[in-house]
């Protein structure tokens, strides 16, 4: 994928020399977080479309591992799964367990 390519269709061109100049390539891509865009130069609301972009490129083969920052974005969207569990409450009172009467209280 040509990275200044796929820049300049965001209208995010003003970062390509900066791409280039940091070795930036698609493996690196979904790997940046939001301080490594900062460093560039990026201005949030081009982090912002930077970072929605970079989520439409889907998973690559050569990226195994998220950053903490495509987890946030990942659990951010998806929508949170219920669980509904049976439970069982039992009470048992062992007051007056020890009296061989089993009677409650003393005459």
């Amino acid at each position: 994928m040509d990275v200044a390519a796929w820049l300049r269709g965001l209208g995010l061109q003003q970062y390509e020399q900066a791409f280039r100049d940091n070795a930036i390539d698609a493996e690196v891509l979904p790997e940046l977080t939001d301080a490594d865009l900062e460093k560039l130069g990026m201005l949030l609301g081009h982090r912002k479309r930077f970072r929605k972009a970079v989520v439409g490129l889907g998973p690559s083969s050569s990226h195994t591992h998220a950053s903490t920052d495509d987890i946030a974005a990942q659990s951010r969207t998806r929508e949170p799964i219920v669980e509904r569990r049976q439970l069982t409450v039992m009470f048992v009172d062992l007051d007056g367990a020890g009296d061989a009467s089993g009677s409650r209280g003393s005459a």
